[in-house]
């Protein structure tokens, strides 16, 4: 089987920081950007990671993204906010928002932070992970296009919807969920699609509602199966509810496909929380106390065939480190739609 080819963070970052400069982007939010969209790609999360680019690259030129927004908050309380992302990048608006989000719960132990007028933001535990820095935990949610359908149902009404959560520890690597509320995220689908790879059945389906591994197939239907069935129904249709319905963002059918062509605003809605778990325990009891509970699950019995079990974040964990020693392995049709990009967009920079 052929590796993957090795490409460094750092040109990597650099080459994205460029690409969105040039599309006219300021450099800070290009850094903030660049530094979340290849993150993602240090901890293996390719569908999430720099290949995006172009896309983000693709709506600012036709006009649906705005390159310099002015992220404001609207709306202003001790523990809350309503931030207006004046539908800048969704990495930019994000990173704001939690950032106001971190900068209350300092003040109040708990504090969330609602986003309208955004777009995709990549990865969502890039936000619950900013949390963690300050000792807290972190919490954040979007909606998305509609895809899943409510149970019983064929056509699209919510997102994939994911969540994320980051709980620090004392001595570990932190706990970091972050899930989405289909089955899959739709960009591995994309993934898949791009490197010329069937996806596994249950990951799609086909306009009928039956399952296929035809990644086209399942991009073009408008429907993907949620997590669980009824459970992952019901779990997106709550990140919907707060992300979006509760904030004044887009939300339901009005999210469906056909709406995220490339010159479109899309008033996407993100929501954040920031948890000071010191209101509850001390911090350092709080922590020794995850540490236990990491034990307790480090030391089950295993199963025939099972080498060790893993807390949720600790694969990506221990990808990030490897791979920002030895390099990313990057998807090879990825990297060539990326250095194709880059040449065409007058960016220099060797990615291998």
């Amino acid at each position: 089987m052929t590796q993957n080819p090795r490409v460094q963070a750092e040109p990597l970052k650099q080459f994205c920081i460029e690409v969105l400069q040039k599309c006219g982007v300021r450099e800070n939010d290009a850094r903030t950007v660049a530094g979340i969209q290849v993150e993602a790609d240090l901890r293996g999360v390719h569908s999430h990671g720099s290949i995006a680019i172009t896309g983000y690259a693709a709506r600012i030129k036709a006009g649906g993204t705005n390159p310099r927004p002015n992220v404001r908050i609207i709306k202003d309380a001790p523990a809350s906010a309503l931030v207006d992302g004046d539908d800048g990048l969704g990495q930019i608006v994000a990173y704001r928002a939690m950032e106001i989000c971190i900068a209350k719960s300092k003040q109040t132990s708990l504090a969330s932070v609602g986003v309208i007028n955004s777009s995709h933001f990549g990865a969502a535990a890039s936000y619950s992970m900013m949390a963690l820095k300050e000792n807290m935990v972190g919490f954040a949610t979007t909606n998305a296009a509609a895809v899943i359908p409510p149970t019983g149902g064929k056509t699209g009404v919510f997102g994939t919807n994911p969540i994320s959560v980051a709980v620090p520890t004392a001595r570990s690597f932190p706990v970091v969920l972050d899930i989405a509320t289909s089955l899959v995220a739709t960009q591995k689908i994309v993934q898949a699609y791009r490197e010329g790879q069937k996806i596994p059945l249950g990951w799609g389906m086909d306009k009928e509602g039956n399952y296929t591994d035809d990644p086209r197939t399942a991009l073009t239907s408008g429907i993907q199966p949620p997590l669980a069935t009824y459970k992952g129904y019901g779990l997106a249709m709550l990140v919907e509810i707060f992300s979006a319905v509760m904030t004044g963002a887009r939300f339901g059918r009005a999210t469906e496909g056909k709406n995220w062509r490339p010159e479109n605003k899309l008033n996407v809605g993100h929501f954040f929380m920031a948890i000071n778990p010191a209101m509850f325990l001390p911090l350092p009891e709080f922590k020794e106390r995850m540490e236990q509970l990491i034990g307790d699950v480090k030391s089950v019995q295993l199963m025939n065939g099972i080498e060790r079990v893993y807390v949720p974040g600790e694969i990506e964990y221990e990808k990030r480190e490897k791979y920002l020693k030895d390099g990313i392995p990057y998807p090879p049709a990825a990297l060539a739609q990326l250095e194709k990009f880059g040449e065409e967009i007058g960016v220099n920079i060797k990615l291998r």
